[in-house]
């Protein structure tokens, strides 16, 4: 043709190449600059729809990991790529858990198709054997296998040999039986059968609180057997709480479902008699401070708590003025006893001084003499001088002084003037 040539698709575009294009018939004209025409159909494809089919195989036992899917690919382009959200690669998977699984696959085109898959696995093969009848009779128990889920018909296969569910007349021993369902899941069972178990009693006592108080307790517990027990006491009583019991020795017997009975013994006991004495010491010098009081417990259940008259919680109290004190000494049960005790005043320290003065002014032959009465010996003597015995000598006319302890700290002051004697001469 003459240029330039022009272009009209079926689309309505004019460009000589169209893009973009789904599947169907597409025409184009070509025309040239002289008004010749051409025309041309061509007609897009598209591949098959890529379809994906998966099929699961469940799991014979529940908890097992024999599981597989297959897959099946249709459409698309081959090769086909595949990506199972395990991390997998194969067209098919086996050695699966229970468990939704999910597959992508890729065709050459880079077109997708995804599918899941669920692995099913049968109920949990579950087993209980229930016994029936009087453990305590040895004529026989019955034991019967209960069966839950996994995939019936089940087989029973005992230790005995027998293949019913319910096995009859079983003595003492131990007895086992297994259980297989459709899918050869199996599941076992091990019984113990005691013609005559033991029937264990124990007793939780609480012994009497104080001397003679009689509030002693007892309740027996028992195991073993078959429950409810009855209990019946020496005292008649037929409970397995008893109360308001005094020191002795108590017996249960105590008497399961079926007849068999177990029996227990118990002391109630008591503490010895709670005592209490006070002792004291009588206040020091003026009678204001230093007086002690002691108590002193027996007996009862220790530790021991003490309440005083004026506020003290020890067993000691000190620093104590004349007059009465009281205490309560309380026991850990709270038995109590009250005890008082009389504070006192110790002998008053008291001191004078018999003087000789000087005979003549400016001479130093007087004396000193301490008189001491009251207190507590030892005495520990000062005087002004220095020196520290009863008397002193060599003295001269002026002020003394003499300071007394006695052996409980108390002090006393004694003051004293030596005066010359005036004379008009001396010779």
């Amino acid at each position: 043709g003459v240029a330039p040539l022009s272009y009209l698709w079926s689309t309505g575009e004019t460009s000589p190449e169209i893009t973009g294009l789904t599947a169907g018939s597409y025409t184009v004209v070509v025309t040239d600059a002289a008004g010749c025409t051409l025309s041309e159909t061509v007609v897009i494809a598209q591949p098959p729809l890529l379809t994906l089919f998966l099929q699961p195989t469940d799991l014979d036992c529940a908890g097992d990991s024999d599981g597989a899917i297959s897959s099946t690919v249709n459409g698309g382009t081959p090769p086909y790529s595949y990506l199972w959200d395990t991390g997998d690669t194969d067209p098919n998977l086996s050695g699966l858990t229970a468990g939704i699984y999910a597959l992508t696959v890729t065709d050459a085109n880079g077109c997708t198709v995804e599918g899941s898959a669920l692995v099913d696995q049968p109920p949990s093969l579950q087993l209980e054997v229930q016994l029936q009848g009087n453990v305590c009779d040895p004529a026989g128990v019955t034991a019967a296998a209960i069966v839950n889920g996994g995939t019936p018909p089940y087989d029973y296969l005992w230790s005995t040999g027998d293949h019913s569910a319910t096995l009859t007349g079983l003595f003492d021993g131990v007895y086992s039986v297994t259980v297989t369902d459709a899918n050869d899941c199996t599941v076992s069972e091990t019984i113990v059968i005691d013609p005559a178990p033991v029937i264990v009693v124990s007793i939780q006592s609480t012994d009497i609180s104080c001397f003679g108080a009689g509030d002693g307790s007892a309740t027996a517990s028992a195991s073993g057997g078959t429950a409810p027990y009855d209990y019946v006491w020496n005292t008649g009583e037929m409970t397995a709480a008893i109360a308001g019991l005094e020191a002795g020795m108590y017996t249960v017997t105590a008497t399961d479902a079926n007849g068999c009975f177990g029996i227990a013994t118990v002391t109630i006991g008591e503490p010895a008699a709670l005592t209490l004495e006070v002792s004291s010491t009588d206040a020091s010098c003026d009678g204001s401070i230093g007086g002690t009081a002691t108590a002193a417990v027996g007996g009862g259940t220790p530790p021991y708590s003490y309440a005083w008259s004026n506020g003290g919680s020890s067993a000691t109290i000190t620093g104590l003025s004349p007059g009465l004190y009281t205490v309560t000494a309380t026991d850990a049960n709270g038995c109590f006893l009250t005890a008082s005790a009389e504070i006192g005043i110790n002998n008053t320290l008291e001191a004078s001084v018999e003087i000789l003065n000087p005979p003549c002014a400016g001479s130093a032959n007087g004396a000193a003499l301490a008189v001491i009465t009251g207190g507590t010996p030892p005495y520990d003597l000062m005087w002004s001088t220095g020196d520290t015995g009863m008397q002193v000598d060599g003295l001269s006319a002026g002020n003394y002084s003499l300071l007394v302890e006695d052996a409980l700290g108390c002090q006393v002051v004694v003051e004293f003037d030596l005066i010359a004697v005036e004379t008009p001469t001396c010779s």
